[in-house]
């Protein structure tokens, strides 16, 4: 009987260390190299999650928030020094200010939708220099519930992100 029970535990934690948690990626595959600079610099770039009267939609992030921030700031800052859009000696300084409008997980986690509102910030005026709003959707088909929710999410603002640089491509503020 012992070791019946024994075989059935070691059994359990074999399959359970199986099934790891798919890591959330927001980076974009490719990050375009400007054509041309803008006579600005980048000074600051910040994300946030809208409050339940701005949402748009659902804000699914299981309390992690922070994280889902944190991840999508880095992911900016690093695209957008590759991109090499900015000019860091400009005297024109801009914040970049994300709010993150909906992220929600739809159809069982098969897909997600992304809606995130990009603004400029002129720091020397404090008006707005340029402004978007862009939504995104993402998929995937894993067999594991979590996974596929979270390959989804990630897939929704990696397609977020590259709609947002291919748009700054072309911007003129």
């Amino acid at each position: 009987m012992r070791q019946g029970l024994v075989l059935l535990g070691c059994v359990a934690l074999t399959s359970l260390s199986g099934c790891s948690v798919a890591p959330l990626s927001f980076s974009p595959a490719s990050v375009p190299v400007a054509a041309q600079t803008l006579d600005a610099a980048l000074v600051t770039t910040t994300v946030s999650f809208a409050s339940k009267e701005e949402a748009v939609g659902k804000l699914n992030t299981a309390g992690a928030e922070a994280d889902v921030a944190s991840l999508w700031k880095s992911t900016l800052d690093d695209s957008l020094v590759r991109m090499t859009i900015f000019r860091d000696n400009s005297p024109r300084k801009l914040s970049l200010i994300v709010k993150v409008l909906e992220l929600d997980s739809r159809s069982l986690g098969f897909g997600a939708r992304t809606t995130a509102k990009y603004d400029f910030i002129d720091r020397n005026t404090g008006t707005i220099a340029w402004s978007t709003t862009i939504t995104s959707d993402g998929a995937a088909s894993d067999y594991v519930g979590v996974n596929r929710a979270r390959k989804s999410a990630s897939r929704s603002v990696q397609s977020n992100i590259e709609e947002f640089l291919r748009q700054m491509s072309a911007a003129r503020f």
